[in-house]
């Protein structure tokens, strides 16, 4: 549903309309959501003019991404039961490998939460709380443990940057190809949650 800072704008043949937001943000972002709405948010500065020109440079993309998305199987998504599930089971493992990771990283913590996130695997708080996402009981354990250890490492350095790397590098060499797995196949599950 269009909103007072909205406006529609025709995309390609056989797309839908993209829905254009204005927002408080610097740069411009596009998106397909997952009930395959088009989603631009702009600056408030932006002209209308630049929107259509980035929205016309981004056709190809959105030709491309949409048919994917159009092609791929509607996910199944999660039960109530199967997430309280996944929570009960989630967070005894979270801790005990938080307790396994710590002390390598040279951390404390305050709590561990789990929770179903759309949008997050894992964050920490500057008051050293550790939220981590109930769909990792689904991933591997080396691929849990990296998403466990980037987050102790923000216990010492909240960026990321270099100082950040080299510690994540030295406590979970392996870091680069768990990533690499939940950029391949998490979205798969995160579109599970309801």
């Amino acid at each position: 549903m269009k909103k007072q800072n909205e406006i529609l704008l025709p995309t390609a043949p056989g797309l839908p309309d993209c829905r254009v937001v204005v927002a408080a943000r610097s740069t411009i972002g596009l998106q397909i959501t997952r009930t395959g709405e088009i989603v631009l948010r702009v600056p408030p500065a932006v002209p209308l003019s630049r929107i259509r020109t980035f929205l016309t440079e981004k056709t190809p993309w959105l030709v491309k991404r949409y048919a994917r998305i159009a092609e791929a199987p509607r996910a199944v998504p999660f039960s109530v039961q199967e997430l309280a599930e996944m929570k009960a089971m989630a967070g005894p493992l979270v801790q005990q490998r938080v307790e396994k990771y710590a002390p390598m990283v040279g951390v404390t913590w305050n709590r561990v939460t789990v929770r179903a996130q759309k949008t997050r695997w894992g964050s920490c708080s500057t008051e050293g709380n550790l939220n981590f996402n109930c769909l990792l009981v689904k991933v591997p354990l080396e691929v849990l443990d990296s998403v466990v250890v980037h987050e102790l490492c923000h216990r010492r350095v909240m960026g990321h940057g270099d100082d950040f790397y080299t510690l994540l590098y030295r406590v979970f060499p392996a870091y680069d190809t768990c990533r690499d797995w939940l950029n391949k196949n998490g979205s798969a599950l995160i579109a599970r949650l309801p």
